[in-house]
């Protein structure tokens, strides 16, 4: 009904308006790290997660502490019967 979609309309506006404002406060609150990140992109236009860190001066990530993990083996059904022998042209593929 028409109703619905602007009750859903209304939902969606307000949604946004608010992931808006968050990140404009955000952006604006860290504007120095901000720009500094900006002009690292713009002199080199790929950096890597240390140097992010580095300039929004956050701590180092850790990688986590690999776990031994067991291969992946599938486990096959047993054999069927042996079929007949047949010459390489008859040769089943499936």
């Amino acid at each position: 009904s028409e109703e619905l979609a602007q009750r859903i309309d209304d939902e969606i506006s307000d949604t946004l308006r608010t992931a808006y404002a968050r990140a404009k406060e955000i952006i604006t609150s860290h504007r120095v790290q901000f720009d500094a990140l900006v002009a690292r992109l713009l002199e080199k236009e790929v950096v890597e997660a240390a140097e992010i860190d580095e300039i929004l001066g956050l701590a180092p990530v850790k990688p986590a502490a690999a776990e031994p993990t067991e291969p992946m083996v599938e486990k096959l059904a047993e054999p069927a019967a042996p079929a007949e022998e047949k010459g390489p042209q008859q040769a089943e593929l499936f």
